[in-house]
């Protein structure tokens, strides 16, 4: 179990983060959303997903958290967004 300490800890720090950017928040759930719903898709759907539906979730999430990441000043997690940009960029015109 958590202790009530660390989980206190967490979501004060969940507040805090939204208080201080509430845009880029809602941001960011929305990113890890459609990621998730896209993997989920794709696991529901092999072996043969469609992946020109799937791949306009990843580049939709990765639009929004390639924004935050510039948003937050996170050298690394925007060129890691940037890659991911590209690499799904890749696959949509592939599944075309």
């Amino acid at each position: 179990m958590i202790e009530a300490k660390t989980r206190k800890a967490v979501v004060d720090w969940i507040y805090d983060d939204f208080g201080k950017n509430p845009y880029r928040f809602l941001s960011e759930a929305i990113g890890m959303s459609a990621n998730f719903a896209a993997c989920i898709w794709m696991a529901l759907t092999s072996p043969t997903p469609p992946m020109f539906n799937i791949y306009i979730l990843f580049l939709v999430a990765t639009f929004f958290l390639l924004g935050c990441a510039i948003s937050r000043g996170s050298t690394f997690f925007t060129l890691m967004y940037a890659g991911f940009l590209i690499i799904d960029g890749i696959g949509f015109y592939n599944a075309w």
